[in-house]
């Protein structure tokens, strides 16, 4: 008897200590949910406006609710009209967090992503909507910024306490990886901000080192450059499928024209560091068709194959779009057979620009002039940055652009 009575006195004496470090535990993430609630109140009555949203915010007296036991919370949003309540968001689950440097009407926000998909309702002029995202804000009045650093900084708190509650990390890595992120944010160096971006993907801090690298790094914005259909990183046989699609859905009723197109080859040659070649030289058509029926139906092949090999200027373009036309010059292709290079020909439309200019556009866009040669004809734009920009301006109206992936 005495024996059980010792068991059932040990056992009490261990709920009773649980007890009180779940109550500490409780204790720790309310006061974080309250500070985040409570700062996101100073945006009760302040304007948000991004994009298309101008709204007045009204921000509930009970904005963020957390919930200790299944670590999770409801974050809830009004305006003149309408309401947002994101319901259960898993702390656990949340693998990026970013406090953005923009301002938004009177209001600055802080984004969290999620792995998993976020469900939310919207209540708009008495219509109700249940959609998912992967992410959510949390809003400040711009004029408090140290609001919003404390705001973060709860927010830090409890996605890593729910990650250590459920076992993902232990107090020791949440730790490591909070301090690594303090050291490299107090240095605010882009060396440091790549350094961190290229060494921590799985740290929740990733996604912000990235974007305030870009800020201090323009070349970044290379990485995010889209040349539409022909682009790094497609493989040899997509190339060769996208280019056969695209010649087939020409139309000629000119017999000359079509037998050359139908008939039109990829050119290769071979490179001593790359197993394949480069395609090059598309307007000189690699066909059955002979040399003189070429010449004579030039004009009209000319532009057809121009067509074909058409670059929609979005990101290339930019601000070029209206001035010039871009279409494909070469594609390189490594051993894995993907390609690592796009060279793209720019041709005047009405009216051409001047190099000023042109270097002007581009580089606000794309980074920093790395390099130059004498004439200043061949201009490089690098940085940080896994790719590379090349400009060539030659004595005709033409600037030829190379994307590329950088080389060892």
């Amino acid at each position: 008897m005495k024996k059980i009575l010792s068991i059932i006195l040990i056992f009490l004496i261990y709920i009773s200590i649980l007890s009180q470090e779940d109550v500490a535990d409780y204790e720790k993430f309310e006061a974080l949910a309250k500070k985040v609630n409570d700062i996101q109140k100073t945006a009760n009555g302040k304007r948000l406006k991004y994009e298309e949203t101008d709204v007045i915010l009204t921000i509930p007296e009970n904005n963020f609710i957390f919930n200790y036991y299944n670590l999770s919370a409801n974050d809830i949003i009004k305006t003149e009209d309408g309401l947002l309540a994101f319901e259960n968001i898993d702390f656990a689950d949340v693998k990026d967090i970013g406090i953005l440097d923009d301002i938004f009407g009177v209001c600055r926000m802080i984004i969290i992503t999620t792995n998993k998909p976020l469900k939310y309702t919207a209540v708009v002029e008495g219509k109700i909507e249940t959609k998912e995202i992967n992410n959510t804000a949390f809003y400040f009045s711009s004029v408090e910024n140290h609001n919003g650093n404390e705001m973060f900084d709860a927010l830090v708190d409890l996605i890593y306490l729910s990650k250590i509650k459920k076992g993902l990390l232990s107090t020791k890595q949440a730790e490591l990886q909070k301090t690594k992120w303090k050291e490299t944010a107090s240095k605010n160096t882009a060396i440091d901000y790549y350094n961190y971006w290229k060494t921590e993907p799985e740290n929740i801090f990733n996604a912000l080192a990235y974007t305030r690298l870009e800020k201090l790094d323009k070349s970044f914005k290379l990485e995010k450059i889209n040349t539409g259909d022909f682009h790094l990183g497609m493989t040899k046989s997509e190339f060769e499928n996208l280019l056969a699609q695209k010649l087939n859905e020409v139309n000629s009723d000119n017999e000359v024209v079509k037998e050359a197109l139908k008939s039109h080859k990829s050119r290769y040659y071979e490179r001593k560091d790359q197993t394949v070649s480069t395609t090059v030289e598309f307007s000189k058509y690699n066909t059955s068709v002979s040399g003189r029926k070429l010449e004579k139906n030039k004009n009209e092949i000319d532009q057809l194959i121009k067509s074909v090999f058409k670059i929609e200027g979005k990101d290339i373009g930019n601000n070029l779009n209206g001035y010039y036309g871009f279409t494909l010059d070469n594609i390189e292709f490594d051993k894995s057979l993907k390609a690592t290079s796009i060279g793209i020909m720019a041709y005047p439309l009405d009216n051409k620009l001047t190099k000023d200019l042109l270097l002007s556009i581009l580089g606000n866009n794309f980074g920093n002039i790395t390099y130059k040669n004498q004439d200043e004809s061949y201009f490089r734009f690098s940085g940080y940055a896994d790719k590379e920009l090349f400009l060539y301006f030659s004595n005709s109206d033409e600037v030829w652009i190379t994307l590329r992936n950088k080389r060892d």
